[in-house]
């Protein structure tokens, strides 16, 4: 048992390429195609949503045919072939030929996006019917993975699972893995707000609250920017110093600003997400800055 424990914590592994497979796995299961029908009306001069609706379909709805629309046989099959190909190029890169499941990944995504990019877009159906279609977000899941898979490929070294371990429960460790699941989901969330052509509801029209976002998006980034060009990165929150508690903390003092902001007004949706994936989204962003905050405040050594 015990020789078992110590032969797993001896594999080594890149957490990157680990995280790349992962999403590549994963995708092809998510929403690669949203349809949303809006049903209005216009009494006199004013427009107005009667109901709506909206169906999500993954890669292997639409290789069946299964996405609450008429479906052309090239993107079914597009569809098929592309599920097939990041699937093989995750699986690939948990045999470490990195390069090569990265190459078959991408060639499956530039497939699908070319084959069924003339679908997306907005159509009028009649004056009180209108149909928008966007990429869902699979697609971009699969896409931000790929991404991280290049990023692997600059940052090849793999170390132990023991040892990563350990360095999770360092205020370094902890800090770094925070940063790099806030960043992923805010960019995921941003992505998918654009697809779905709400990029002003992720930025936020008004202008207070859109301070905070961006207070928010630009203290990240300049924590990790911190990490990146300092190689001795634990200056940062060593014996508590003053300078690296305000950078790791001001992500977290605009978080809870947001948080107070959007309690005092009755927002709570806004806050949490208007649906499962925004909710996902929002709570691995909280889930990061929970571990900088653990990391800055709690850990000693």
């Amino acid at each position: 048992m015990i020789s078992t424990k110590l032969a797993i914590q001896n594999i080594k592994i890149n957490s990157l390429e680990l995280t790349c497979s992962a999403f590549l796995l994963l995708s092809p299961f998510l929403t690669w195609i949203t349809l949303v029908i809006l049903i209005t009306e216009s009494p006199g001069f004013v427009l107005r949503l009667v109901t709506g609706f909206a169906v999500q379909s993954n890669l292997f709805d639409i290789a069946s045919y299964h996405a609450g629309m008429n479906i052309a046989q090239s993107v079914a099959s597009s569809a098929l072939i592309s599920a097939l190909l990041l699937l093989s190029g995750g699986l690939i890169i948990l045999l470490r030929k990195v390069r090569i499941g990265l190459s078959v990944a991408t060639f499956g995504l530039i497939l699908f996006a070319i084959i069924s990019y003339p679908i997306f877009g907005t159509t009028n159906h009649g004056r009180t019917t209108t149909a928008y279609i966007s990429a869902g977000i699979g697609f971009f899941v699969a896409l931000v993975g790929i991404v991280i898979g290049v990023v692997a490929l600059r940052i090849p070294k793999r170390h132990p699972i023991g040892l990563l371990i350990k360095a999770m429960k360092t205020r370094e460790g902890l800090i770094k893995a925070g940063l790099f699941i806030s960043a992923v989901s805010i960019v995921l969330d941003g992505l998918n707000h654009t697809a779905l052509g709400q990029l002003s509801n992720f930025l936020d029209t008004n202008t207070f609250e859109m301070t905070l976002h961006f207070g928010f998006y630009l203290s990240l980034a300049l924590l990790a920017v911190w990490f990146i060009f300092h190689q001795n990165s634990r200056r940062l929150v060593s014996n508590y110093m003053i300078s690296g508690l305000l950078l790791a903390l001001l992500p977290v003092g605009f978080f809870i600003s947001d948080a107070i902001y959007h309690t005092v007004l009755g927002e709570y949706q806004a806050f949490i997400g208007h649906n499962s994936v925004e909710t996902i989204l929002h709570i691995l962003t909280y889930y990061g800055l929970a571990a900088i905050t653990i990391g800055t405040l709690l850990l000693r050594h």
